[in-house]
């Protein structure tokens, strides 16, 4: 399941864009299920299986205010990300309390696909598990991939990574180019990068 929030340069993006992916991921737990707490279940119709991509994905056009804050939770069996951020420059994005859990082979709890300097990035108090089911893939917590331009990255509070993978290859934070990043985040409570 992907939902582009969208919104015009220099203008919020509207939380009301971002409340159906939250209905549709309160709508995965069942009856009496915590958030971020429940059993696996089946891919229902039109859901993909192992690297069936993102349950929360924000794609910003320049100036925008996104935010995922305030408890969210997500619990994805059939998802390879938990959130993906692909964003142009200008974008000011915070990311704090939500709780994530993967259950994928090749799993990756928050994702900075693309992002766009000059930016600001709040990553804080999150909670990331991810399961990988065999070992056999990679998996991350959080990670940076393509960074062009500078961006500052803060949060005052800890990540909580906890990744079980059956001894596999494991990343609780990965940055691929950290000269791109102006200041750090604590992950298991590490500074990083």
């Amino acid at each position: 399941m992907r939902r582009h929030g969208r919104a015009a340069a220099g203008q919020p993006l509207d939380p009301a864009v971002l409340q159906p992916v939250l209905a549709r991921i309160d709508q995965r737990r069942g009856p009496g299920q915590r958030p971020g707490r429940g059993a696996v279940r089946e891919p229902a119709g039109g859901e993909a299986g192992a690297g069936g991509g993102a349950v929360a994905q924000a794609n910003g056009l320049p100036g925008n205010l996104i935010q995922l804050t305030g408890n969210n939770s997500i619990n994805a069996a059939v998802a390879t990300i938990g959130m993906n951020f692909n964003l142009a420059a200008n974008n000011n994005v915070n990311v704090f309390n939500n709780s994530i859990v993967i259950n994928d082979d090749g799993g990756q709890g928050m994702v900075f696909q693309s992002l766009f300097g000059p930016s600001n990035v709040v990553v804080s108090g999150n909670d990331i598990t991810v399961n990988g089911l065999f070992g056999f893939f990679v998996e991350y917590g959080i990670r940076f991939q393509t960074i062009t331009g500078l961006i500052n990255l803060s949060g005052p509070v800890n990540n909580n990574v906890t990744i079980n993978n059956n001894g596999g290859t494991f990343f609780f934070f990965q940055a691929l180019n950290p000269g791109q990043i102006n200041g750090q985040i604590l992950v298991n409570g590490v500074a990083v990068p």
